[in-house]
């Protein structure tokens, strides 16, 4: 990440929540580590042709799971890779906040998260 972009990027993921959520539409596996990140599992719709693939936009087409780093291990992420100033960009979730007053209870895990180079 840190040798593609020089000035910024921009991550529009899903994330792991650090505790369960009763209202997770989610169902993803205990807390783990991969690569030194930490996060969990999530187990991809079973699907077998393309059509079916396409009713599902957000899965992915040939993992049979996926990983998802917790919000601190995507940020921490960045700025390993040199992104020294990195953050979670909310504007773009509309009506998914139950209370814009807790950032953590975004009912889909999913975030947009920025990392820029200062130059600092």
């Amino acid at each position: 990440m840190g040798q593609q972009a020089r000035d910024a990027v921009i991550i529009n993921t899903h994330y792991a929540p650090r505790g369960w959520r009763p209202k997770s539409v989610f169902k993803l596996s205990g807390m783990t580590e991969r690569e030194g990140l930490p996060g969990r599992w999530y187990e991809e719709p079973k699907t077998q042709t393309d059509e079916e693939r396409e009713k599902h936009k957000w899965a992915s087409w040939d993992n049979h799971r996926s990983f998802w780093p917790t919000k601190e291990g995507a940020l921490d992420v960045m700025n390993e890779a040199g992104f020294d100033l990195a953050f979670e960009q909310f504007d773009t979730f509309g009506n998914i906040l139950h209370n814009s007053q807790t950032k953590d209870t975004i009912l889909n895990h999913r975030g947009v998260f920025v990392g820029i180079r200062t130059g600092a």
